[in-house]
């Protein structure tokens, strides 16, 4: 918010508004890029984290997908690991195609959620607000 122009702020205020006015109407609209950036690697992070499941979910009708995939893939992974170990095992798992689809449906909502943030990026910061 700092380089946000003083001149922008001060025709504002000629123009006889107040502090309240210049937060909602001026700060927060040149703010939106910023706002939804940081929304968004926010949502995703929260998205892809299992970990709080762990530590914190007793009840296995309430782990978040992220978790259920991440048990899914270790539990194929140690699988594996005994039947390369084991001399007479003659199954194969598909270890590969179950990660790429377990990615496909960890990035779907992400995927969805991203085109309503996309308008914030393109518009840029301050197209059009002061001319210098």
């Amino acid at each position: 918010m700092k380089q946000i122009p003083d001149s922008l702020i001060e025709a504002v205020r000629i123009d006889g508004a107040n502090d309240i006015y210049i937060a909602f109407r001026i700060f927060l609209p040149l703010c939106m890029p910023f706002l939804a950036a940081i929304t968004l690697f926010y949502g995703i992070a929260y998205w892809n984290n299992w970990f709080n499941a762990i530590m914190l979910v007793d009840n296995p009708d309430l782990y978040p997908l992220q978790y259920l995939l991440f048990k899914l893939n270790s539990e194929i992974s140690m699988i594996q690991d005994i039947q390369s170990t084991s001399i007479g095992s003659t199954a194969t798992l598909p270890s590969e195609s179950v990660k790429m689809a377990t990615a496909i449906v960890t990035i779907g909502p992400i995927i969805l959620f991203y085109p309503f943030l996309q308008r914030y990026f393109i518009k840029g910061l301050l197209i059009g607000s002061v001319k210098e």
